[in-house]
């Protein structure tokens, strides 16, 4: 990836190596405690690749607008001079020349065409850097549900080893209530 800006304004920039992010989103989450320390940079990367991904294809709409008015301009009249042309030479009337003539001479020009499959893929690169930070965004709710899980867990293991402790000191009372001693393989001073 580059970062000098490229000159030329029809330059598609693709912000984001595709399998890179594929290997990162994919990434084992056996550590918890790194994959939540690692995410806000992750995330943050690929929410600015996103967001240089939406002003490339911003200004490629621009510049895709900004040729379709020029290029109107210029088929109307290239349009209009025909027109008057084919009437001089028939000696008849000149043909109207509509919207619908001019957009279609605009649309099949071979420089709108080519700027429209540039304007397609500054779409696609857009849309693909947007689906990299929503996943992003989507792991981040992900790993909160497993840190609250983990932590609900722990809670319960300390729960139940309170309740061990608890049936410990039961048996205990009992057993000395009996006159049993103390618990195998336990010192007499009860430790």
């Amino acid at each position: 990836m580059s970062t000098q800006p490229n000159s030329n304004p029809l330059h598609i920039e693709e912000f984001i190596d595709v399998e890179a992010f594929t290997a990162e989103i994919g990434a084992d989450l056996n550590d918890l405690n790194e994959a939540m320390r690692t995410l806000p940079a992750r995330a943050a990367y690929y929410s600015m690749r996103a967001a240089s991904a939406r002003t490339q294809a911003a200004r490629i709409e621009n510049l895709v607008k900004a040729t379709e008015a020029m290029l109107k301009k210029e088929h109307r009249k290239k349009l209009t001079e025909a027109a008057l042309e084919i009437a001089e030479a028939e000696g008849g009337k000149p043909e109207r020349v509509t919207a619908e003539m001019v957009e279609a001479a605009v649309f099949t020009d071979p420089r709108m065409t080519r700027l429209l499959a540039i304007q397609l893929h500054a779409d696609e690169v857009k849309t693909v850097c947007q689906v990299a930070a929503d996943a992003f965004r989507t792991r981040r709710d992900m790993l909160k549900s497993l840190g609250h899980l983990a932590t609900e867990q722990m809670r319960s293991a300390m729960r139940i080893n309170s309740s061990d402790a608890d049936a410990i000191n039961n048996y205990r009372q009992r057993r000395a209530q009996r006159g049993g001693g103390s618990i195998p393989g336990e010192s007499s001073t009860g430790s």
